[in-house]
């Protein structure tokens, strides 16, 4: 499974700084059953925020919003199971770019965009073909 870190263009809060997903993080994940996770996240001493994407071997996907606190992980006692499309995880990472982790969830929905063919890197728009 690929691992791809993407920072948010936003300011992170005072105390945070931006951290990187590892095989470590992923040990609670059979990762044969998975193609990539694009991360997003930051963290200080105790605790950390961000939001991810993971896709499947079929072709599915799924967003995660992490978390940690000083007792486990961003994905610790997680079970994801992949069920959207592509159409459908853009509009959710759509819906997400505008809550509380909108800057996370907009460099997650970024990668994944340029990943799967969706932004057209000479114009920057969203390419609709993949509909």
């Amino acid at each position: 499974m690929k691992i791809y870190n993407v920072e948010r263009k936003e300011a992170y809060d005072p105390d945070t700084e931006p951290s990187k997903i590892d095989d470590d993080d992923l040990q609670y994940l059979d990762k044969k059953d998975y193609e990539y996770i694009i991360c997003s996240y930051a963290q200080d001493m105790w605790s950390g925020e961000g939001a991810a994407v993971l896709k499947d071997i079929n072709g599915k996907f799924m967003f995660i919003e992490l978390g940690h606190c000083s007792c486990y992980g961003p994905l610790e006692e997680r079970n994801p199971k992949c069920i959207y499309s592509l159409e459908e995880i853009i509009k959710l990472l759509d819906k997400h770019c505008k809550d509380t982790y909108g800057g996370y969830a907009k460099a997650v929905a970024e990668k994944l965009k340029e990943l799967e063919g969706g932004i057209n890197n000479e114009t920057g728009y969203y390419n609709y073909s993949l509909r």
